[in-house]
């Protein structure tokens, strides 16, 4: 259950003024003294989702203003008919009878995937959209835009509470949005509940949403899916020629795979067809295609709802070099041309049993490349992957050249192009990540070149990081429209989550670490273990007084209204670790060069004290995990060692 916070934003006016377009029309008056002449209307039978879409509709509403809105089904003697519009007042959610006749146009037939229409007409308003997910999507529009609901995290909430149960809006709405992003999944954890996914327009994998809650774009094997489709133990034995020739020898390797049966499989093996940096299936053999799609065939029948099936390389290279595989990618300028190969195969063998599943691959890495013979298939999807990036820089940067010239050589040729972003440190998550002011321009450049789906992969094993809360709610909105102003979101994530007093703080703090990569122009990997080459001691600084004032004033906040500012501070300290981080890193030099230099230090005055107390940090916000490749037994040592080197 979400534990929802009832507040008056006195920002948020739940009375607004009429447009002047539109100074004729009558505001409308949903509630009056927390009575309603409302209803929500649904169709005679609603989907799962119409269903969800007015229940949260009538709980939101309640809980704003007292009022009990009913919901009321269609009368199929009258057809769903309505003598007037100007007249009825009803809260219609479609696609329905009464809808279509209200709209008086196609715009419900015609509307492109997810997309939503909100519509007043006369007296009424329409919330409909795409079936799938469209009216649920036009309730929530609803309630954010017009009403002021927002959904910070899965947890937290701002629902406006309507002055004396009286909720009057504004008579001018006319929404048809579509998004053109049809998969939007950021990659958090605290992004994988499923009703807020839901409510946060994603649809993405990981988050396991509800029918009812208008599901999700299911993958059967989420990535590097070779082996999981065909075992090297079962398979390469009597069948080595399934596997990536090297050398001139059949190869097979599971890296990292220290099971006692895989000990076993090894042992059954010569030296020489073992490569221990890992190998890849021989994409080419037609034998091996044979097997993967029976395979492949089982696994869909035993995941019906399922969106895509991954049939992709493993997470590291030994590509097959035998002479039809080689070829094939010679002759495509790529080792995605063998891959391609395959993959459409296994598409052309599916289409007529699962018409609606795409097949789904990996250009990643030595698969990066753009094929320029094999095009992809009508049912295959090529998921592009952004790992080698920059990502303080945009896509359309020169640092990014190779990248951004890949992505438009497949969006020439892909009829389904997603694109695999990073948006964290793998090597370090509580290391400050500054790359705000690359997120929409990237998305709008992945947009503009056909790209149709987008994962934003973050810290998806730990639930703080850098500002984890507010990179996610930012992501959402941006993935649901990239034309949004990105500033301005984060701005209202921190008023709304935080306080309206830290939005100059938290802006300026921001701005502060930005400016400082982008004058160091350096490469911003997603594996980094310090921030050497871009953050200055005179950055550290100037970060750290933004947050010593941040925690002060949010101390002063919360002593003053307990309730109004509940676990504020603690929020604040959150945001802090970051950056006590990196004073934990360079505390030795910086101290030395500022006592030898007679300069200013923002450090701790006791590392060995500041050390303590950021591992019980660790423990208090729930961290089991400090980076992506990370077991309990390194993740105990790394939080010994912290302590260990100040004492």
């Amino acid at each position: 259950m979400m534990k929802t916070i009832l507040t008056v934003f006195l920002t948020i006016l739940i009375t607004l003024a009429s447009s002047s377009q539109s100074q004729a029309a009558s505001p409308i008056t949903l509630s009056s003294n927390g009575a309603t002449e409302y209803a929500i209307l649904i169709p005679e039978n609603p989907t799962p989702v119409q269903q969800t879409a007015a229940n949260e509709l009538q709980f939101y509403l309640r809980e704003m203003t007292g009022a009990e809105f009913p919901i009321v089904k269609e009368d199929p003697k009258r057809g769903g008919r309505i003598n007037s519009f100007d007249d009825a007042k009803l809260l219609i959610i479609g696609p329905s009878a009464t809808s279509r006749r209200a709209l008086a146009d196609d715009s419900e037939a015609t509307i492109a995937k997810d997309g939503i229409i909100l519509r007043n007409v006369g007296s009424s308003i329409v919330l409909s959209g795409a079936p799938e997910r469209g009216p649920l999507y036009a309730v929530y529009e609803f309630l954010e835009a017009k009403l002021g609901c927002r959904w910070w995290t899965a947890t937290e909430a701002t629902i406006p509470r309507a002055p004396n149960g009286t909720l009057v809006i504004d008579p001018t709405l006319d929404v048809d949005y579509a998004p053109k992003i049809q998969t939007r999944e950021p990659y958090y954890l605290g992004a994988f509940d499923p009703i807020f996914a839901a409510r946060s327009r994603c649809n993405g994998d990981r988050a396991p949403i509800a029918p009812e809650y208008g599901g999700h774009n299911t993958f059967v094997f989420g990535c590097h899916s070779a082996f999981a489709l065909i075992p090297p133990l079962t398979y390469f034995i009597e069948h080595p020629d399934w596997f990536a020739e090297i050398d001139g020898v059949r190869k097979v390797c599971l890296p990292g795979n220290y099971s006692q049966e895989y000990k076993e499989f090894k042992a059954k093996l010569q030296p020489e067809q073992i490569a221990e940096k890992g190998t890849q299936l021989c994409w080419s053999n037609d034998a091996m295609i044979e097997e993967l799609v029976k395979n492949a065939r089982a696994e869909l029948r035993a995941h019906p709802d399922a969106a895509f099936i991954d049939v992709s390389q493993e997470d590291w290279d030994g590509w097959c070099s035998c002479e039809k595989c080689k070829a094939l990618d010679e002759e495509n300028g790529s080792h995605a041309g063998s891959l391609l190969y395959c993959v459409n195969k296994v598409a052309e063998a599916l289409e007529e049993e699962f018409p609606n599943v795409l097949v789904e691959t990996l250009a990643y890495k030595y698969t990066r490349q753009p094929t320029k013979v094999i095009k992809p298939r009508k049912n295959v999807l090529i998921r592009l992957c952004s790992i080698e990036c920059s990502f303080a820089h945009p896509i359309d940067s020169e640092i990014n050249a190779s990248f951004r010239d890949d992505l438009l050589g497949w969006s020439k040729i892909a009829d389904n192009l997603f694109v695999w972003d990073y948006v964290t440190d793998f090597g370090t998550y509580m290391l400050p990540f500054p790359n705000g002011r690359v997120l929409a321009p990237n998305l709008r450049f992945f947009v503009d070149h056909n790209v149709v789906g987008v994962m934003e992969q973050g810290d998806y094993h730990s639930p703080t990081g850098d500002f984890v809360e507010l990179r996610n709610w930012v992501l959402s909105k941006l993935l649901w429209n990239p034309e949004l102003d990105p500033n301005a979101l984060r701005d209202e994530f921190v008023a709304g989550y935080y306080a309206p007093e830290l939005v100059p703080i938290y802006r300026d703090y921001f701005n502060v670490l930005l400016d400082a990569v982008e004058r160091a122009n350096c490469q911003l990997s997603i594996y980094k273990m310090d921030v050497r080459d871009w953050m200055t001691r005179q950055t550290l600084n100037q970060a750290t007084k933004l947050q010593n004032e941040a925690l002060a004033i949010a101390r002063k906040l919360e002593a003053k209204d307990p309730e109004a500012h509940k676990g504020l501070v603690d929020k604040v300290r959150k945001g802090r670790m970051p950056i006590e981080y990196v004073w934990l890193q360079e505390y030795p030099r910086y101290k030395y060069e500022s006592e030898l230099f007679n300069l200013e230090f923002c450090g701790p005055d006791d590392p060995a004290q500041a050390a303590r107390d950021y591992v019980a940090k660790l423990e208090e916000f729930g961290i089991t995990r400090h980076r992506e490749a990370c077991w309990p037994e390194f993740y105990e040592k790394f939080k010994k060692d912290l302590v260990k080197d100040y004492e």
